[in-house]
């Protein structure tokens, strides 16, 4: 019995200890690219509610009809914004953008009436 020499028991350990590495690395990839979909669909859910809000504030400004600040909704997400005349054509949009729980952008963003251009996006 002492002679005797097994490969079938190594081989196993080999086996599964493989299969187990192989099977780690996959949850591992799929719990990043899972993070990955979050982030982005966070960010573009943050950026379209800051574009459709300034869209609005825009349109408050052509029409001539500035009023101080408002709120808009977009279901448990919101934007708080304000709007400034800076001087002649050039209006300062404030926005405060609260998504998900406890998470907060503030961005300032001027629009020059004249051109009917946005420009210096600056995101605190």
């Amino acid at each position: 019995m002492k002679s005797e020499r097994g490969f079938i028991f190594p081989l196993t350990l080999i086996f599964v200890s493989l299969s187990i590495a192989i099977v780690l690395s996959a949850v591992q990839i799929y719990m990043a690219e899972k993070r990955f979909s979050y982030e982005t669909l966070s960010y573009y859910h943050q950026n379209s509610m800051a574009l459709l809000t300034i869209k609005k504030q825009m349109e408050e400004v052509e029409s001539s009809r500035i009023p101080p600040g408002g709120r808009v909704s977009f279901g448990r997400d919101s934007v708080f914004y304000s709007t400034q005349q800076e001087g002649g054509d050039v209006y300062k949009f404030s926005l405060d953008i609260h998504y998900g729980q406890n998470n907060e952008i503030f961005t300032d963003v001027l629009y020059n009436r004249k051109q009917k251009r946005l420009y210096n996006w600056v995101v605190k």
